[in-house]
């Protein structure tokens, strides 16, 4: 799962802009060779905060990605900075395994480089 933890005073921010941000992390992931995920097109806002969900179509394997909205910049005049967690990991580093259900058998053969 990913998560931006807004911190507090969080003001602000768009859909539009949350639609960027989102596509900044598929694109991150599409680099790393995972092609095949993708974003579902209805993000759900709650709080003025927006959730997108990233999908592989074979593996059915999801990941959350909830963004406020923000540019860096709006993000640097709010009290907290907002941060990023993918999987509970403060990296935010899509992985391969993270759209590979642990049941299912897999095992990499392949990490692009």
């Amino acid at each position: 799962m990913l998560l931006i933890n807004p911190g507090s005073q969080v003001e602000g921010g768009t859909l539009e802009q949350a639609r960027i941000n989102a596509q900044v992390f598929l694109n991150g992931i599409h680099d790393q060779g995972m092609k095949e995920v993708f974003i579902d097109p209805d993000p759900v806002c709650a709080d003025g905060r927006w959730t997108f969900i990233f999908r592989h179509p074979v593996t059915g394997k999801t990941a959350i990605l909830k963004t406020h909205g923000l540019t860096d910049e709006e993000s640097r005049n709010q009290f907290f900075v907002p941060r990023i967690y993918w999987n509970g990991s403060s990296t935010a580093d899509p992985e391969i395994k993270d759209f590979l259900p642990a049941n299912w058998g897999f095992r990499i053969v392949f990490e692009p480089l």
